[in-house]
């Protein structure tokens, strides 16, 4: 097909998903933490380097799946849908993205069997596919838009060190609170024990 034919399909897309409301579904939040998190790119590609520097930044050790697949070319499609369904047994948040390339390279992300089954996941779905400048429709209907897939990275995974200042801080806020309850807790029992005392 030539790119004026693939941009039609992609208009027709959109066009019928704008109105049946689908654009306008709610979207899952991601989860604060994820715990069993997937990732559906190009095995050994630019994007997946990226993505595994980032999150060794961030949160040294932290648990993930990596699952393989095509990101161009005509099995690209079947691979990826197949990697969505698969990863929502076991995922509580699922990345599906690539790095950047030319428009027929990203094609598989305006396609509406990829789109529908980021729709159809029961589990959140982070469509992280090309460059900023990219917009594919898979990041029009997923439930969260990353700019790129390191931006996929930023925007799930916390700074584990500021997450634990964070934690630090409130455990010395509540102590403070604590320790301030008991003080005035007390005073008023001794304030009572006096008056107590002086009573007839």
């Amino acid at each position: 097909k030539s790119i004026g034919e693939l941009e039609k399909a992609r208009q027709e897309l959109i066009t019928k998903w704008r109105e049946d409301g689908t654009m306008d579904r709610p979207r899952k939040p991601a989860p604060l933490i994820p715990k069993k998190l997937h990732i559906i790119t190009g095995a050994g590609s630019a994007a997946l380097a990226d993505m595994e520097r980032l999150i060794a930044d961030r949160w040294p050790n932290f648990s993930y799946t990596v699952i393989p697949v095509l990101v161009q070319g005509n099995e690209a499609p079947g691979q990826i849908v197949r990697a969505i369904n698969y990863a929502q047994k076991n995922a509580d948040l699922i990345i599906v993205g690539r790095g950047g390339g030319s428009p027929e390279d990203l094609w598989a992300f305006n396609l509406e069997s990829v789109c529908q089954a980021i729709i159809d996941s029961e589990v959140p779905v982070v469509s992280a596919v090309g460059h900023e400048s990219d917009y594919m429709v898979s990041d029009m209907i997923a439930d969260i838009r990353a700019s790129t897939p390191s931006n996929a990275i930023e925007r799930i995974i916390p700074i584990k060190d500021d997450l634990v200042a964070i934690i630090a801080q409130a455990q010395d806020r509540l102590d403070f609170a604590v320790d301030k309850l008991f003080a005035r807790k007390n005073e008023i029992l001794s304030n009572f024990i006096l008056r107590l005392r002086a009573a007839p």
